[in-house]
Protein backbone atom coordinates (compact mmCIF):
# COMPACT_ATOMS: atom_id res chain seq x y z
CA UNK A 1 0.00 0.00 0.00
CA UNK A 2 2.88 2.38 0.75
CA UNK A 3 4.17 1.82 -2.78
CA UNK A 4 0.81 2.97 -4.19
CA UNK A 5 0.84 6.05 -1.97
CA UNK A 6 4.39 6.88 -3.10
CA UNK A 7 3.40 6.58 -6.76
CA UNK A 8 0.28 8.67 -6.22
CA UNK A 9 2.28 11.30 -4.32
CA UNK A 10 4.86 11.41 -7.13
CA UNK A 11 2.13 11.90 -9.74
CA UNK A 12 0.42 14.64 -7.74
CA UNK A 13 3.67 16.43 -6.84
CA UNK A 14 5.03 16.37 -10.40
CA UNK A 15 2.23 17.32 -12.81
CA UNK A 16 3.10 17.18 -16.48
CA UNK A 17 2.53 20.06 -18.87
CA UNK A 18 1.42 17.59 -21.52
CA UNK A 19 -1.74 16.17 -19.99
CA UNK A 20 -3.89 13.82 -22.06
CA UNK A 21 -7.47 13.40 -20.79
CA UNK A 22 -8.56 9.80 -20.22
CA UNK A 23 -11.37 9.98 -22.77
CA UNK A 24 -8.99 11.23 -25.47
CA UNK A 25 -6.46 8.52 -24.61
CA UNK A 26 -9.19 5.86 -24.82
CA UNK A 27 -10.32 7.27 -28.19
CA UNK A 28 -6.70 7.02 -29.35
CA UNK A 29 -6.46 3.40 -28.22
CA UNK A 30 -9.75 2.57 -29.96
CA UNK A 31 -8.64 4.31 -33.18
CA UNK A 32 -11.43 6.92 -33.09
CA UNK A 33 -9.21 10.02 -33.46
CA UNK A 34 -8.43 11.96 -36.58
CA UNK A 35 -4.95 12.03 -38.03
CA UNK A 36 -3.96 15.40 -36.49
CA UNK A 37 -5.20 14.46 -33.00
CA UNK A 38 -3.48 11.07 -33.22
CA UNK A 39 -0.18 12.73 -34.23
CA UNK A 40 -0.50 15.28 -31.38
CA UNK A 41 -0.94 12.49 -28.81
CA UNK A 42 1.94 10.50 -30.29
CA UNK A 43 4.14 13.59 -30.12
CA UNK A 44 3.29 14.09 -26.43
CA UNK A 45 3.93 10.44 -25.67
CA UNK A 46 7.21 10.31 -27.58
CA UNK A 47 8.67 12.97 -25.28
CA UNK A 48 8.45 10.82 -22.15
CA UNK A 49 9.73 7.25 -22.02
CA UNK A 50 7.47 6.27 -19.13
CA UNK A 51 4.30 7.45 -20.87
CA UNK A 52 5.38 5.77 -24.09
CA UNK A 53 5.94 2.49 -22.23
CA UNK A 54 2.56 2.83 -20.55
CA UNK A 55 0.88 3.33 -23.92
CA UNK A 56 2.62 0.24 -25.31
CA UNK A 57 1.27 -1.74 -22.38
CA UNK A 58 -2.24 -0.34 -22.81
CA UNK A 59 -2.24 -1.24 -26.50
CA UNK A 60 -1.57 -4.87 -25.59
CA UNK A 61 -4.61 -4.97 -23.29
CA UNK A 62 -8.17 -5.17 -24.61
CA UNK A 63 -10.13 -1.91 -24.49
CA UNK A 64 -12.80 -3.32 -22.16
CA UNK A 65 -10.11 -4.50 -19.77
CA UNK A 66 -8.44 -1.09 -19.98
CA UNK A 67 -11.71 0.57 -18.95
CA UNK A 68 -12.05 -1.87 -16.03
CA UNK A 69 -8.50 -1.08 -14.91
CA UNK A 70 -9.23 2.64 -15.20
CA UNK A 71 -12.40 2.25 -13.10
CA UNK A 72 -10.53 0.26 -10.43
CA UNK A 73 -7.74 2.86 -10.29
CA UNK A 74 -10.26 5.70 -10.01
CA UNK A 75 -12.14 3.94 -7.20
CA UNK A 76 -8.86 3.28 -5.38
CA UNK A 77 -7.81 6.91 -5.82
CA UNK A 78 -11.13 8.23 -4.51
CA UNK A 79 -11.00 5.83 -1.56
CA UNK A 80 -7.43 6.90 -0.74
CA UNK A 81 -8.29 10.59 -0.96
CA UNK A 82 -11.44 10.12 1.13
CA UNK A 83 -9.43 8.29 3.81
CA UNK A 84 -6.77 10.99 3.78
CA UNK A 85 -9.38 13.76 4.13
CA UNK A 86 -11.15 11.99 6.99
CA UNK A 87 -7.89 11.79 8.96
CA UNK A 88 -7.40 15.56 9.02
CA UNK A 89 -9.81 16.65 11.73
CA UNK A 90 -10.11 20.18 13.06
CA UNK A 91 -8.49 20.98 16.39
CA UNK A 92 -10.98 20.68 19.23
CA UNK A 93 -10.12 23.40 21.72
CA UNK A 94 -11.88 22.84 25.00
CA UNK A 95 -12.18 25.29 27.88
CA UNK A 96 -9.12 23.93 29.73
CA UNK A 97 -6.90 24.62 26.70
CA UNK A 98 -8.24 28.16 26.36
CA UNK A 99 -7.70 28.88 30.08
CA UNK A 100 -4.12 27.56 29.86
CA UNK A 101 -3.40 29.80 26.88
CA UNK A 102 -4.90 32.81 28.69
CA UNK A 103 -2.76 32.14 31.80
CA UNK A 104 0.40 31.84 29.69
CA UNK A 105 -0.35 35.09 27.88
CA UNK A 106 -1.00 36.77 31.24
CA UNK A 107 2.33 35.54 32.62
CA UNK A 108 4.13 36.76 29.52
CA UNK A 109 2.56 40.22 29.88
CA UNK A 110 3.39 40.43 33.60
CA UNK A 111 7.00 39.38 32.91
CA UNK A 112 7.26 41.99 30.16
CA UNK A 113 6.04 44.79 32.43
CA UNK A 114 8.37 43.71 35.27
CA UNK A 115 11.38 43.73 32.94
CA UNK A 116 10.25 47.02 31.34
CA UNK A 117 9.95 48.77 34.76
CA UNK A 118 13.31 47.28 35.88
CA UNK A 119 15.05 48.85 32.89
CA UNK A 120 13.63 52.35 33.55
Amino acid sequence: MDEHNDILKDILDNPHDSYIPADKLMAYLEGRLGESERRAIEEILSGDGMESDALDGLQKVATTETRQIEDRLNRHLHKTLKTRNSRSKPVNMNIVTLVAIAILLGLILVTYFIIYKAIR
